[in-house]
């Protein structure tokens, strides 16, 4: 009984020689890749907004694998090729993703060709 006793009262001080080793910085990079990393359950929220099961999982995960003195991108690696690219926010540049990378870029010189077709007939309309 006074070994459980014992126990008992060494327990939080444990908890907070443990949670101690946890710094600022080690929380700015969680901060940082959760806010990289998209919840594969919710649709658009990122990991850090996620309240779900799976997104507390993989939340724990990344603080471990920050804690094990992996660096951003081997987490980032790792858990693309755990849960697929689709976990990212900002997809690799790949083949199969050429086509995602190059829309903003044909949509702005399609709208502004329109523009200048636009202007231009105005011009001509007004003189």
């Amino acid at each position: 009984m006074r070994a459980f006793f014992i126990a008992f009262l060494l327990l939080p001080s444990l908890l907070f020689a443990q949670s101690t080793s946890w710094n600022a910085e080690q929380e700015n990079r969680l901060q940082h890749l959760l806010g990289q990393l998209k919840c594969v359950v919710c649709q658009g929220q990122s990991l850090r907004q996620s309240d779900a099961t799976l997104a507390q999982d993989i939340r724990l995960l990344v603080k471990q694998e920050i804690q094990n003195q992996q660096t951003d991108q081997q987490i980032l690696d790792q858990l693309a090729q755990r849960y697929g690219t689709q976990i990212l926010f900002t997809p690799p540049l790949q083949p199969s993703t050429y086509a995602l990378w190059a829309l903003p870029a044909l949509l702005l010189f399609f709208a502004l060709g329109m523009f200048y077709r636009q202007q231009r007939r105005t011009r001509q309309e007004s003189a």
